[in-house]
């Protein structure tokens, strides 16, 4: 239940103060409302480096969250803390792989590597997109899903109006959380998540 809280309390909201944010939520939907009087005070998370949060994205995909988190760290520490698009790509594979990244990964953080170097007015941009623009941009990238994508948009770009209906986790949250059918259609969970639109 904490990743559709973490969801509806994205971006513009997070400005709110906790007891704004409830009273937002008693008015456009009373489960998410609930659901934060039970938790408490929210505090969202913000990753501010872009290449960082693409890297953690590649590395976390298909993981459980504890083992990419693992993962994520011995990588990080590996290169003195710092993660350059340039040192990276000038890694070999081999060398990744020693840290438990899967070679295809390996792949993929050089290819990311490789656009931010090669193409950096892309990522400088993308503040002046509109997150479908966005998406196409970052899709084009390999490794890079719609996914990986959305989880770009609200947690390092902060953008407000973000619904990854793909994710597993908010899929089975909102099943337990408004009852529905083992298997809901996407289009009702999309319509369900209309509620939470920033005013």
């Amino acid at each position: 239940m904490h990743k559709i809280v973490q969801l509806a309390g994205n971006n513009e909201i997070h400005c709110m103060k906790h007891k704004e944010l409830l009273t937002f939520f008693e008015n456009a939907d009373v489960r998410i409302a609930g659901l934060i009087a039970g938790i408490g005070e929210l505090h969202p998370y913000h990753e501010q480096d872009l290449f960082e949060a693409m890297i953690s994205s590649l590395i976390s995909q298909q993981l459980s969250t504890k083992a990419s988190a693992t993962i994520f760290s011995r990588f990080k520490q590996h290169f003195n803390g710092i993660l350059d698009p340039g040192i990276l790509l000038n890694t070999s594979l081999e060398e990744m792989r020693t840290l438990g990244i899967s070679r295809q990964t390996c792949t993929y953080i050089h290819d990311v590597s490789k656009h931010f170097l090669e193409k950096p007015e892309m990522f400088e941009q993308l503040e002046e997109l509109d997150d479908e623009e966005i998406i196409s941009n970052l899709i084009a990238i390999k490794g890079v899903g719609r996914w990986t994508a959305e989880m770009l948009l609200m947690f390092t770009l902060q953008r407000s109006d973000v619904f990854p209906v793909d994710d597993l986790g908010i899929q089975q949250s909102m099943i337990s959380l408004y009852q529905l059918d083992s298997k809901p259609a996407k289009s009702e969970l999309i319509q369900l998540s209309k509620a939470w639109i920033p005013q």
